[in-house]
C-alpha cells in the first residue's frame, strides 16, 4: 500500500492557489474601482505561452481599463477554472499513483450547443455581480434574477446550470447584506460564479449514451443537498462484456423545506430497486441500460433485476483496493468537474482501526476521515468494527481524507449510508408529504 504518499503535496499546488486567491481578491470589491490591475497583470504572465494566452491577451489588459464586457469576464472565468483544473489533475495523478491505478483515455470534448438568449441573460447577471463585488451586493439584485431562473429550470437540457444556480441564489439570499467583507466565503462563491458563468458561456450538447448489458455491483451512495435540492449518487462495479469498471448513478430532484429527514427518498421512488439490492447484498442484471461516455449509467429500473446474492465489498476488494493486482481503470473527469473538492476515488480499505485522528491503515498510514461521511447514517461505531470499508477518496481543506460510504463486518453483513430507505421503501408512511405536495401542484395546475 502507497497511501502514505499523499501525506506531500504535489509540486506547485500551493502556488496555484495563491494565484486562485489572487483572482478571487477581485470579486470581494468588485472591477469598478477595485485593485485589480496588479492581479490581472500576474495572471497574464502565469498564462504566457498556453492555449489560454490569444484568449486572455486580449481580455486580460481591456478588464484592467475598465472595459466590462461580457466575453471578458468568461475569459477570466475560464483562466480561473484552468488553475483549477491544474490542481485537479496533479492530484488525481497523484491519488492514482498511491491507489495503483492507471487512468484510462480522456472522451473528447462534446460540442458546444447553440447559445440562447436565457443564456445570454445568466451572463449578464453574473457579470452585474462581478462587477459590483460580492461584499457590496444586495438582496436586491438576486431577486431580479429569479423569474429567469424559473424559466431556466423548465430547461432539461440546462438541468446542471440550474441546479448549481438555485443553490447559489439561496445561498446568496441568505447571507445578504454581508456587514463586512470577511464574512464573505470568498473562495467558494468565486468557484460557483465561475462554473456558471462557464456552463452560461455555452451549454455542451448532451452525450449520447450507449446501452449496455452486464452485471451491476452497488457499493455504496452519498446524498448531496441544499434547501431546494437533493442529489443522490451511487457508486457501483459494472461488469460488461468481461471487463469491470467502475460507475455512478446519479438522481437530482428539485426540494421543499417540507420535504426532509427520511422522506427525501421519497422523491426518488425509481431507486428503490437500487437500495434493496444494496440492503441485501445483491447484485443486479442490467439489460440495454442507457451509459454515457463518462461510464455515468442513466438509470432506468424497468432495464434491471435482482440478481444473485452476495458480499458486495469482496467482489470489490480484488478491483479496489490500494495497489490490487486487477484495479480498475479511473475515469478522466469531464472540463468543467476538474475541481479538487469534486475528487472521489472509490476505495475499498481492509485492515483498517478507527482512531482519534481517523483510520490508521494496516501498513502504518494515516487516513483522516472525510467531513462530508454520514456519521449519522454511518456511526463510528459501524466503522470500526468492521472488516472492510468502502469509500471515497476525496481532497478537503488541503489534505486527503477518507469518506465512508458502506461497511462489512466478517460475516458480510453491510451498513451503509442511506440504509433508512430500505424501510421506507417497503412500508411507505400513510402520511407522504411528497404525494401531498404533488396532489396540490396537481390541484392548482388545473383550476
Amino acid at each position: 500500500m502507497m497511501l502514505e504518499s499523499l501525506q506531500s503535496l504535489p509540486d506547485g499546488l500551493a502556488e496555484t492557489s495563491d494565484a486562485i486567491a489572487q483572482i478571487d481578491g477581485m470579486f470581494l470589491g468588485g472591477f469598478v474601482g477595485g485593485p485589480v490591475q496588479g492581479p490581472l497583470a500576474a495572471l497574464g504572465r502565469i498564462f504566457a505561452g498556453s492555449p489560454l494566452e490569444p484568449l486572455l491577451v486580449e481580455s486580460l489588459p481591456a478588464l484592467a481599463r475598465g472595459e466590462l464586457q461580457e466575453r471578458h469576464f468568461v475569459a477570466l472565468a475560464a483562466a480561473r477554472a484552468a488553475l483549477q483544473g491544474a490542481q485537479h489533475d496533479a492530484l488525481h495523478q497523484q491519488a492514482l499513483a498511491a491507489l495503483g491505478r492507471a487512468s484510462a483515455t480522456d472522451e473528447a470534448p462534446a460540442a458546444p450547443a447553440a447559445p440562447t438568449p436565457m443564456l445570454e441573460g445568466v451572463r449578464h447577471w453574473l457579470m452585474e455581480l462581478a462587477i459590483t463585488g460580492f461584499a457590496r451586493l444586495e438582496p436586491s439584485t438576486i431577486r431580479s434574477f429569479l423569474p429567469s431562473l424559473a424559466q431556466l429550470r423548465e430547461q432539461p437540457e440546462l438541468a446542471g446550470l440550474a441546479y448549481l444556480l438555485t443553490g447559489f441564489t439561496s445561498e446568496l439570499l441568505g447571507a445578504l447584506p454581508v456587514a463586512k467583507a470577511e464574512d464573505v466565503p470568498l473562495q467558494r462563491w468565486a468557484d460557483l460564479w465561475a462554473g456558471a458563468m462557464l456552463r452560461a458561456a455555452g451549454a455542451a450538447q448532451p452525450a449520447e449514451p450507449q446501452p449496455v448489458s452486464g452485471t451491476l455491483y452497488p457499493l455504496g451512495l452519498e446524498l448531496r443537498e441544499h434547501d431546494q435540492l437533493i442529489s443522490v449518487v451511487f457508486y457501483a462495479l459494472l461488469d460488461a462484456g468481461g471487463s469491470t469498471s467502475a460507475v455512478r448513478v446519479t438522481r437530482s430532484r428539485f426540494k421543499v423545506m417540507a420535504v426532509g429527514g427520511d422522506m427525501i427518498w421519497l422523491l426518488f421512488p425509481e431507486l428503490a430497486l437500487l437500495i434493496e439490492a444494496l440492503g441485501q447484498g445483491q447484485s443486479l442484471a442490467l439489460a440495454d441500460m442507457p451509459q454515457l461516455p463518462n461510464g455515468d449509467l442513466l438509470w432506468d429500473a424497468q432495464r434491471a433485476s435482482l440478481g444473485g446474492k452476495c458480499r458486495l465489498l469482496d467482489v470489490a476488494e480484488p478491483l479496489l483496493a490500494p495497489q490490487a493486482a486487477q484495479a480498475v481503470a479511473s475515469r478522466p473527469a469531464p472540463a468543467l468537474e476538474r475541481h479538487p473538492v469534486l475528487l472521489a476515488e472509490p476505495v475499498v480499505l481492509a485492515g483498517h482501526a478507527l482512531g482519534e485522528q481517523g483510520l490508521a491503515l494496516a501498513d502504518g498510514a494515516a487516513l483522516p476521515l472525510d467531513p462530508r461521511w454520514d456519521t449519522a447514517q454511518l456511526p463510528a461505531e459501524e466503522i470500526g468494527k468492521a472488516a472492510k470499508l468502502f469509500g471515497l477518496l476525496r481532497w478537503d481543506a488541503g489534505r486527503w481524507a477518507f469518506q465512508p460510504l458502506s461497511a462489512a463486518t466478517a460475516a458480510g453483513k453491510l451498513s451503509f449510508a442511506g440504509q433508512s430507505a430500505v424501510k421506507l421503501y417497503k412500508k411507505p408512511p400513510k402520511s407522504n408529504p411528497v404525494a401531498i405536495l404533488e396532489e396540490r401542484a396537481s390541484r392548482l395546475l388545473r383550476k
